[in-house]
């Protein structure tokens, strides 16, 4: 799926597992990076599984924009039986190594679709 950013939507079908990578490149301050352990919680539903949660240990490229190490939360995001169809929304929250440290928060949408 790639980074999103505030303005994408994610697509899956139902059963699909799917590779998140959420970036944080433009609300971290200049020499800050993501720190500590992300959580990532879907809001308002239980029906899809989260797992795999880190900070990005890698440089990573998505439509040409490159995000640097610890600027970034990875996570997969699997669907399955007992999954609606519909929007789904996962909020995303981070520290930071700033002094005292800060918590990023984010907010994506996930349309998840009928695989017919």
């Amino acid at each position: 799926m790639g980074s999103l950013y505030a303005d994408q939507v994610g697509v899956m079908g139902i059963t699909e597992k799917r590779n998140v990578c959420v970036s944080y490149k433009y609300e971290l301050p200049t020499g800050d990076l993501l720190a500590g352990s992300p959580t990532v919680v879907q809001v308002g539903g239980t029906d899809m599984v989260v797992s795999s949660i880190s900070r990005n240990a890698t440089i990573l490229t998505y439509h040409h924009e490159t995000v640097g190490i610890a600027q970034a939360v990875v996570f997969s995001i699997t669907g399955g039986v007992g999954v609606v169809s519909g929007e789904k929304r996962f909020k995303i929250s981070c520290a930071t190594s700033a002094s005292p440290p800060e918590t990023l928060d984010a907010i994506i949408l996930l349309v998840v679709q009928d695989e017919e």
